[in-house]
């Protein structure tokens, strides 16, 4: 039995600075990419991610969304499933985002190097 995972093209991308720096000037934010970009992100995703067994014994379906932060060397870490369904499909989507470090390009505010939160969500559904 086969299954697939859609990537939302929706990244929320989260980050903070000390006040000081607010109102010094406009932020000029690059957010972190996958190296190779989304298309290659998802194809990462469906190469490794396994649909867990239990999960698909139970058909189970729908979105779930995952928070990570790419570190200022790409790196991830804080990896979280903030929602999923049980069955394995938690655990699974941190265990292959984990798999993603050192695959980034970290973020930029002001051309510097910034550690950001990236908040993705996908779509799980058995064929």
């Amino acid at each position: 039995m086969g299954y697939q995972i859609l990537l939302s093209l929706a990244v929320f991308v989260f980050f903070s600075m000390p006040k000081a720096q607010i109102n010094a000037q406009p932020l000029k934010k690059v957010e972190p990419e996958f190296i190779g970009g989304k298309a290659k992100f998802g194809s990462f995703i469906m190469k490794n991610y396994s649909y867990p067994s239990q999960a698909l014994k139970a058909n189970v379906t729908g979105q779930i969304v995952v928070r990570f932060r790419v570190t200022q060397n790409g790196g991830i870490d804080s990896v979280q499933a903030t929602k999923h369904y049980g069955f394995g499909t938690g655990e699974e989507i941190v265990r292959v985002i984990k798999l993603t470090s050192g695959q980034w390009k970290p973020g930029r505010i002001n051309g510097k190097r910034a550690a950001m939160f990236v908040t993705m969500p996908m779509y799980l559904e058995p064929d």
